[in-house]
């Protein structure tokens, strides 16, 4: 076909407006997809967090606990 009528651009932009709905469609279904995964990965950083705030008590406490034996055996030594 040489020419296009009005009629068949018509059917071609009602083909390709149908084409980029559906485009459209997938990708909000996997955007949603991807939005559920970044979820739990922010649950798994929280979980991390928590621990890593523990293990900075832990360190704290451990060296406070330390510097005072030595304080003491050193005054009391």
């Amino acid at each position: 076909m040489d020419s296009w009528n009005d009629e068949r651009l018509d059917e071609l932009s009602r083909r390709m407006d149908a084409g980029f709905k559906e485009m459209r469609e997938e990708m909000r279904e996997g955007f949603a997809r991807v939005d559920k995964r970044f979820e739990q990965v922010d649950r798994r950083f929280e979980q991390v967090d928590k621990r890593f705030e523990r293990l900075y008590y832990v360190m704290i406490t451990g060296s406070i606990g330390l510097v005072t034996s030595v304080l003491l055996a050193v005054a009391f030594g």
